[in-house]
This record gives C-alpha cells, sequence and structure tokens, in this order.
C-alpha cells in the first residue's frame, strides 16, 4: 500500500491510517457493497469554484443511487438549487454524534450507516470529525471525497491537484455506471 502524508502534518492517524483510494474501481465497490451509505455535504461543496463545481456535480451523479445526501450548515437552499435534495440538514456535530450511536437508525429509518461520504468541510473541522467515527461508529466505513489525504478515514483520495482529483471522481462515476448498481447520471 502507498504511503501518503496528511494534509496537515500535525494531523496524523495513529498506527491504523486510512487506504488510498487511487484506482476509481475501489470507491466504485465501496459504494456498491454499501447496504446503507450517506453522504454529508459541508460548506465547501457549494462554493464557487472547480473544487465546489466537482463536488456538486459528483454528488449530484450519485443521486441516481439513491443515496441519502445530509446538507450541514447553510448549504440545504443551494445544494437544492443545484438539482440535490437533501433528506435532512443539521449541524456536521449532531449528525456525527448521531452516526456513533448505535441505537440510531440512520438517516432514512432504515438501519445504521455503513458507508460515510464526508465532503466539504475543512480540513481540521473533517479530521476531528473522521477520528470521532473511527472511535465511537467502529462499524461504519468512512470516505473522504476531497482531494487532501485524511489519515484518520477507513479510505481517503490521496493529495491531488484539482485537475487529477476530478478525473479520479468522473472514473468513479463512470465505474459505477457499468456496474449496473443504479442509474448514474452525466457519465
Amino acid at each position: 500500500m502507498a504511503h501518503e502524508q496528511a494534509w496537515i502534518r500535525a494531523e496524523t492517524g495513529g498506527t491504523k491510517q486510512a487506504s488510498l483510494i487511487t484506482n476509481p474501481a475501489v470507491l466504485a465497490a465501496l459504494i456498491r457493497k454499501a447496504e446503507h451509505p450517506v453522504v454529508i455535504a459541508g460548506h465547501l461543496v457549494v462554493q464557487p469554484g472547480k473544487v465546489g463545481d466537482t463536488l456538486t456535480r459528483f454528488i449530484r451523479d450519485l443521486g441516481g443511487l439513491k443515496i441519502p445526501v445530509v446538507s450541514t450548515a447553510h448549504t440545504y437552499r443551494e445544494l437544492k438549487e443545484r438539482g440535490i435534495t437533501p433528506v435532512a440538514s443539521m449541524g456536521v456535530m449532531e449528525i456525527i454524534q448521531r452516526l456513533c450511536d448505535p441505537e440510531w437508525k440512520g438517516i432514512n429509518g432504515t438501519g445504521p450507516h455503513d458507508l460515510v461520504l464526508l465532503t466539504g468541510l475543512s480540513y481540521s473541522l473533517c479530521s476531528v470529525l473522521l477520528s470521532g467515527l473511527k472511535q465511537g461508529a467502529r462499524n461504519s466505513k468512512t470516505v473522504t471525497l476531497d482531494p487532501k489525504y485524511h489519515p484518520n478515514a477507513s479510505w481517503s483520495m490521496p493529495n491531488r491537484k484539482e485537475d487529477a482529483w476530478e478525473e479520479l471522481l468522473s472514473a468513479v462515476v463512470c465505474a459505477l455506471a457499468e456496474s449496473g448498481k443504479g442509474e448514474v447520471s452525466d457519465v
């Protein structure tokens, strides 16, 4: 397995560090195998620019897979304007606490979430949240979709320039469409 440095070097994941997603088939397989995935979309998803546009497009493409999206902060209205309808809007700390609660039946009541896709959160905040999920939601795999390595996640994108990262996410969408799990738009 390749070794990657945390985007902020002070953020270390202890002895168990995130596996890198360098092959789009890996993320596609994680999404395909998940019974109750969820996307947590932070404020950077709706920021103007390439990163926000790429994340919005990726989340919209996942919409064909019926993966629920939880918006944080002020993003609900802006996501809706971009063609994404979140199933809920809540504070990021609240959703993380619920994910750590073994009695919680998930955002749509069908069962605990076994795959948590996090994106659009500030690096420092996301690192703390992932550390909490690593300790409190041990039955959930966590994946970060941002172009920065997060050692506290189960799976993380490597540190990448925006163009290479965008190509990787596009390849994931293509791999999902080829796998036949749902209809993925804009492939």
